[in-house]
């Protein structure tokens, strides 16, 4: 079982599932999706009062580092590489951040992968582009099968090696975040909108062989699932179940449940 959890963004609603997962279930594994910093003001959380919930976050991952992945979202990755975000940027405990991300860029991956009961899945912070991932696998230079899309990112991540070619292919984000670009963005600046039936890459995205999770987007009622993929609200945590269901516990009127096996 995985426990899902969303853009953080200074939000403590993953806290209570975490500590008791963490306390009573060592099979169960934690992935963060990313976007632990930069909270919305109009929910009453301040910039300064999400550093202290992405420092917590970083020490369970090092007290518990098999049983949580933490994974980087464009917020994040705008305090190890400027141009990637800027957006609700906290300029003034900027320095403060950039330390907490660097000094402890071992503990984060971009993208995760399993497979349950024949289902193989990939979990990033706002989903993969088939078109994406080939350009940035053939600007490198590698031979790289779909089925190590998760070594390829993380492996960039940490190899210093790849880190301007990575920061420009993090930052490439499509026209529905601005006014320009192509039809599709990076695994941390993707849109939901992107995965429109209309898109010619849709189909490609089928291609690579997952069902993939991902967040990035805050959605008024339940979660978009569609046959590929599942894109979560990011206010709330998920389960991941063995029997391929995925649980909206915290849905504001009573539990979801999509069946992952038979979607069309």
């Amino acid at each position: 079982m995985i426990i899902i959890i969303p853009d953080v963004h200074g939000r403590t609603f993953w806290k209570e599932k975490v500590y008791d997962t963490l306390e009573n279930d060592k099979d169960t594994h934690i992935v963060f999706l990313g976007d632990y910093v930069d909270p919305y003001q109009y929910e009453g959380i301040f910039p300064d009062e999400a550093i202290p919930i992405l420092e917590e976050i970083i020490d369970l991952k090092i007290k518990y580092p098999n049983q949580i992945t933490l994974l980087l979202g464009n917020h994040d990755c705008g305090y190890i590489w400027k141009s990637v975000c800027s957006s609700r940027r906290d300029v003034m405990h900027y320095h403060d951040i950039n330390h907490l991300f660097v000094s402890n860029l071992s503990l984060f991956d971009l993208a995760y992968s399993t497979e349950i009961n024949g289902k193989k899945y990939l979990l990033t912070h706002s989903g993969v582009h088939k078109v994406w991932i080939d350009k940035f696998i053939d600007y490198i230079g590698a031979k790289i099968e779909y089925d190590s899309i998760e070594w390829f990112l993380n492996n960039t991540l940490h190899c210093e090696t790849y880190n301007d070619t990575l920061e420009t292919f993090l930052g490439q984000y499509s026209y529905f975040r601005s006014y320009f670009g192509p039809d599709y963005g990076s695994c941390v600046w993707a849109d939901v909108r992107e995965m429109s039936e209309e898109l010619p890459h849709r189909a490609a995205d089928k291609e690579l062989g997952y069902f993939q999770i991902f967040g990035h987007t805050q959605l008024e009622n339940e979660p978009i699932v569609k046959d590929y993929f599942a894109c979560l609200d990011v206010r709330r945590y998920f389960i991941l179940t063995d029997e391929n269901k995925l649980l909206d516990p915290q849905h504001p009127t009573g539990e979801w449940e999509y069946d992952l096996n038979n979607l069309e």
